[in-house]
């Protein structure tokens, strides 16, 4: 989160996607089956994902990982789509490209 919020307070260029859990007792049940963390470890990390998912808005698409393969498929999607922006567009060819430098849009 707090790397989107520098990269947007710079107007970088970027898509922001921010991945979700399916709910936040599933982020707890995820984080005590892993078992790498204490207790009051993982409440902190809970407390800290609150923090992060009110900041939703801030990001331009929102993933929520029910499965690793699912989600890693939604980003994929969302990264194609994004490539295809028309405002992202370099066109392959020089007559195309010399016809979109001259167009201001539909007459």
């Amino acid at each position: 989160m707090q790397g989107a919020r520098t990269l947007r307070s710079m107007d970088f260029p970027a898509v922001f996607i921010f991945l979700l859990p399916p709910s936040l007792s599933e982020l707890a049940a995820r984080l005590r089956q892993r078992g790498t963390d204490a207790p009051e470890k993982i409440e902190q990390r809970l407390a800290t994902g609150r923090e992060e998912i009110r900041a939703l808005p801030m990001y331009d698409y929102a993933v929520v990982n029910v499965d690793a393969a699912a989600a890693a498929r939604d980003i994929a999607a969302i990264l194609i789509a994004e490539h295809h922006r028309s405002q992202r567009f370099t066109a392959p060819a020089e007559d195309l490209r010399a016809l979109l430098s001259t167009n201001n849009g539909p007459s």
